[in-house]
């Protein structure tokens, strides 16, 4: 019988998807000096948001029904002198810079994959990955502050968002260009949505402890909980 290892209980707890533990035993995953992270660094990782972002749309000021990013472009595109925080300017240069270890070629062949099995992988999508993520207990407190799935269209609207967000990504390598590709856009916007829940909640928490607890549930949409979209 195998021993089971302290970081598979955390994990369970965490996002209770019978598959990860499944990902964490596989020989293939551990290996090359990349191993699961262990219990203590997932609990920090709760308590870690995304300082980039969220100074960025501090300083963005956006009223609701506002394109963050056409927000982001017009702000950065004003004269220096003009902008009022380095914080839009800091964020946007981090979106456009392409990490010196991107492979194009290796792209290329996943979205390649993609569209090969593309039927199979949104089926998988629709009754599996999204349902599985949703029911995890943490991330429905994120999910009951905001209302989002109160109502069937709410959740029909969720999951379209998400394949749409994935088709893209994977539309073809001019998508991850940076300002322009489709991919880029959505990823960006994704992001920058996110950071918007994540403030509202902490700012309508602080008026209303009830609503969510951050020394219990962790940052809202926090950094292990958006690590555990990569084992959907």
């Amino acid at each position: 019988m195998a021993t089971q290892r302290p970081h598979l209980k955390r994990l369970n707890t965490s996002f209770r998807n019978p598959l990860l533990e499944s990902v964490w035993r596989a020989p293939d995953f551990v290996k090359d000096g990349f191993a699961a992270p262990k219990n203590r660094e997932l609990e920090a990782l709760r308590q870690k948001s995304d300082p980039l972002a969220d100074d960025c749309i501090r300083a963005l000021h956006l009223k609701p029904g506002t394109d963050s990013l056409k927000a982001l472009d017009d702000y950065v595109s004003q004269p220096v002198e003009e902008q009022v925080s380095a914080a839009p300017r800091k964020f946007m240069d981090q979106v456009t810079t392409i990490p010196i270890w991107v492979d194009p070629e290796l792209m290329k062949q996943g979205q390649r994959v993609f569209w090969r099995y593309a039927l199979l992988i949104q089926i998988i999508l629709t009754d599996c990955s999204l349902p599985m993520g949703f029911t995890a207990g943490r991330v429905t407190a994120i999910l009951t502050c905001t209302n989002y799935f109160s109502t069937v269209k709410g959740a029909m609207q969720r999951v379209f968002e998400t394949g749409k967000f994935i088709t893209d990504i994977m539309k073809g390598p001019e998508a991850l260009e940076p300002l322009t590709g489709s991919g880029w856009k959505s990823a960006v916007r994704v992001r920058l949505l996110h950071t918007q829940v994540r403030l509202r909640i902490l700012a309508e928490a602080e008026k209303r402890p009830d609503l969510y607890s951050v020394e219990e549930l962790g940052v809202p949409i926090n950094q292990e909980d958006m690590m555990g979209t990569i084992f959907r």
